[in-house]
């Protein structure tokens, strides 16, 4: 046992007694390590915005920033989740926390440390926040899932409204017209031919470019589902005493009092089917299938009912008729 005691001894002097290897400053191309230079900075960090306050749009990077009446210069930063886009908190920036984040980017994944609300303004129903200090703005990284609609307006110019990717590239507003538009494209079909069998990469374009558009059109389906109301114009006629998204033939010729104003736009389902739309609470006309008046708020797109299966029309008591209701009591 000493023996073994003494070799692991002489053992661990050996190594410390070893010299250590000396570095060279002339290394090889290959094996050279290349130094950032002091003025590059690190790439941000791509974070997916999951109920993370992401910075939609920012007053002070635009062509005019807001002043007070001191004319002091503050920001404005409208946040949101990404996950529903019509609703966002206000936050304002004053003094040297304006000056360090002025400059903040959209898209960018922000963190709130004590934030203070702020007095409601007349006639303004939402939230609005401010904080005290800078390093009360925590800044996370880019939202992964940030980004513009990819359509294109009637003038030519690309949609600017604010989307996520991850849901769908396209808004509310244009969701619709694409999905028509891919609808109306017939599917590839797999045709026979006798020449050579592809080979598996391209059998796996064709499935990608197949599912692909499937996939899609399945992003589009669910956020047209999930759009209950949307904002319009519409326009309202004080000699008529109507609403609608357009005036009426005889109100132009006539000359009426036309004002044009934003107005919400809802959709209905009746239990019959039948859909409508309104620009108040409630549509102001019963079903012009059955006549009932049992409107439920609906998806802008009609949900699609696929055929029954047989667990759905099975009735293991047989069909029931009204002379045998007697007998359940």
């Amino acid at each position: 046992m000493q023996k073994q005691m003494q070799k692991l001894q002489q053992q661990l002097e050996a190594s410390q007694k070893v010299p250590a290897a000396k570095t060279t400053t002339a290394a090889s191309p290959k094996s050279e390590v290349l130094k950032p230079s002091p003025t590059q900075q690190p790439e941000p960090k791509r974070v997916r915005a999951k109920a993370i306050p992401t910075l939609m749009q920012s007053a002070s990077t635009s062509s005019s920033t807001p002043s007070n009446s001191t004319g002091k210069t503050f920001s404005i930063w409208k946040l949101s989740d990404l996950h529903n886009l019509e609703v966002f908190v206000s936050l304002f920036l004053f003094g040297d926390v304006h000056k360090e984040h002025w400059k903040m980017e959209p898209g960018t994944v922000i963190g709130l440390l004590n934030p203070n609300s702020m007095k409601q303004r007349d006639g303004y129903d939402g939230v609005s926040l401010t904080v005290d200090h800078s390093q009360k703005v925590l800044v996370m990284g880019e939202a992964q899932d940030f980004g513009t609609c990819k359509a294109v307006k009637k003038n030519g110019e690309p949609c600017s409204q604010i989307v996520n990717m991850y849901e769908c590239q396209y808004c509310q507003y244009h969701v619709k017209a694409q999905y028509k538009k891919m609808s109306s494209k017939r599917a590839e079909l797999q045709s026979s031919y006798s020449g050579k069998p592809p080979n598996r990469a391209a059998e796996y374009q064709l499935q990608e470019r197949y599912f692909d558009v499937l996939v899609k059109k399945e992003q589009m389906e669910e956020k047209m589902r999930g759009i209950r109301e949307m904002k319009c114009r519409a326009v309202t006629c004080t000699k008529c005493n109507y609403t609608y998204f357009k005036p009426a033939d005889r109100c132009v010729n006539e000359n009426h009092a036309l004002r044009w104003h934003d107005a919400l736009k809802r959709f209905f389902k009746c239990p019959c089917g039948q859909r409508a739309i309104a620009l108040d609470r409630l549509p102001h006309k019963h079903c012009s299938n059955c006549g009932l008046f049992k409107w439920e708020r609906d998806g802008m797109l009609k949900e699609k009912t696929g055929p029954k299966i047989g667990g759905e029309l099975l009735q293991p008591r047989g069909e029931e008729h009204a002379k045998f209701l007697n007998s359940m009591k």
